[in-house]
């Protein structure tokens, strides 16, 4: 008798520390999302959208929660390239632990994510689970905490592969909430989670320009406070830049230089309130210029180079 108390004491303990604890928003939720192919484009990768929750629906007389994509320019990731479109719905299964997803004019829903996997066990055939269905399994299982909300984490890995991606609780996986989970060299890899106005997840790695929109989001309201006035004449610029720094702790900062592939070509460090540069041997083209202050960035800005004149040459 003794035995079996414990014994469902121990499997009451299991069955506690199983369940699932966060679920997805209900609304104001965006997944911001780079896609990578081969060749890596512009900034690393070649296309960048955002899925967000767009309201609720019944289907089969369940309650789903409509998502839409909304595509964005890989090189100011302020513009919109391709309105809004419904890609599909969403809904959780509390009792299962699981959750499906059904795509735009389908009518039956798959399985999405599901939460009741234990190490060893291999991903089945799902919406987003196709090139290596059965030979991607669970490494490990840990929590994270992502503002004071503690979420499970389902770490995967895959034979000659190692861990590449992770499920996580209330989000979906670090490669997106829809997207494909198998994630190499191509596919599609999450930069950001936010609900609400407001950073949940940040995988820094995929923020990878300063253009982009989730750049500034792992800034607090203190280091906003920090950012500076910078002003680079001549802007279009031929040879010399004067950059000019307003601000009365106008010393010790960093000024990087990325050309519109996103690669750094130049960095320099500025000690006082005004310095000449040299940048007779940049490229001509679009630069993106970021002032740094340790590892917080205080300014960002766009410059010109104009087409070099040389002999023979003339301006247009």
């Amino acid at each position: 008798m003794k035995t079996l108390i414990i014994l469902l004491l121990l499997t009451f303990t299991l069955n506690t520390n199983a369940q699932i604890g966060v679920h997805f928003a209900d609304s104001n939720a965006i997944w911001k999302t780079n896609y990578v192919w081969l060749p890596p484009g512009p900034f690393g990768y070649n296309a960048y959208a955002e899925n967000s929750i767009s309201g609720d629906t019944t289907i089969n007389d369940l309650l789903y929660k409509k998502i839409e994509n909304t595509g964005y320019d890989v090189f100011c990731t302020d513009i919109i390239t391709s309105a809004p479109i419904y890609v599909g719905a969403l809904r959780e299964d509390t009792i299962q632990k699981k959750v499906f997803f059904i795509s735009g004019g389908e009518q039956y829903d798959t399985l999405l994510y599901n939460y009741n996997l234990q190490v060893g066990d291999t991903l089945p055939l799902s919406y987003n689970v196709h090139e290596l269905a059965g030979q991607v399994y669970v490494s490990s299982i840990d929590t994270i905490e992502t503002n004071g909300i503690q979420r499970m984490r389902w770490n995967l890995s895959a034979e000659y592969y190692g861990q590449f991606a992770s499920i996580i609780e209330g989000i979906g996986s670090t490669t997106g909430l829809l997207e494909e989970i198998w994630a190499f060299e191509e596919g599609a890899y999450l930069r950001c989670y936010v609900q609400n106005d407001t950073l949940v997840y940040l995988n820094a790695s995929q923020c990878k320009m300063p253009t982009d929109t989730c750049y500034y989001l792992n800034i607090s309201e203190t280091e906003n406070s920090n950012k500076i006035d910078v002003l680079y004449k001549p802007n279009p610029v031929d040879n010399w830049i004067t950059i000019s720094i307003e601000n009365k702790r106008s010393k010790n900062y960093t000024i990087d230089f990325y050309n519109q592939y996103g690669n750094k070509v130049k960095s320099i460090k500025v000690s006082s309130s005004e310095r000449k540069i040299n940048v007779e041997n940049l490229s001509s083209g679009l630069y993106y210029l970021v002032a740094r202050k340790r590892d917080i960035v205080v300014n960002r800005q766009k410059i010109i180079k104009k087409c070099r004149v040389g002999k023979g040459e003339s301006h247009p």
